[in-house]
């Protein structure tokens, strides 16, 4: 399985940088092939349909959209703002649901994400699956979300409880077998 896999955070020391890391070693462990994709890349203006209509679709929707279609998955580790998700994500899907067919049609995704709140991704993994599941993404039914993670990974970026690198590890392993 070949996973393009991107941290949906502009933050250089983003929480969900390093969790992204411990998962794509996950999935190359389990077999799969990863590309982590630096989000920044792929971070395009803010939608504007003028814009479109003058010239297209912007080059960092158009290499989001290639690393996507190339794809045999994604995995996309997204923070948690406000109980949705971070306005640069959903940009760049909006972006991507201007190509029809929807390049994420029966894509098989996994969504993770990592938060210094207590509550773990949930209400962000919500409005996140709104727009993957508009988009025909086949949309993985578990998905992880660390709380705390402020506290949750070593200086060296690992996992500081063996039981949630565990939790992970499971994820991984089942989503790059049953994708």
């Amino acid at each position: 399985m070949k996973i393009f896999a991107f941290a949906g955070s502009l933050r250089a020391a983003s929480f969900n940088r390093t969790l992204l890391a411990l998962a794509a070693t996950n999935a190359r462990t389990a077999g799969a092939t990863v590309e982590i994709g630096d989000f920044r890349d792929y971070c395009p203006p803010h939608y504007d349909g003028d814009l479109e209509a003058a010239s297209g679709l912007p080059r960092e929707a158009q290499a989001l959209i290639a690393k996507i279609d190339a794809s045999d998955g994604v995995i996309i580790a997204s923070p948690e703002y406000n109980r949705s998700i971070p306005g640069p994500l959903k940009n760049a899907l909006d972006w991507v649901s201007r190509v029809k067919p929807y390049k994420l049609t029966g894509k098989p995704l996994l969504m993770i994400g990592a938060t210094s709140g207590k509550v773990g991704c949930l209400d962000g993994f919500a409005a996140l699956r709104i727009t993957l599941e508009f988009q025909a993404a086949k949309v993985y039914a578990e998905s992880y979300g660390l709380s705390r993670a402020a506290s949750a990974f070593t200086t060296s970026g690992q996992f500081a409880d063996a039981a949630e690198a565990a939790k992970l590890n499971a994820l991984i392993r089942a989503f790059v077998t049953q994708a």
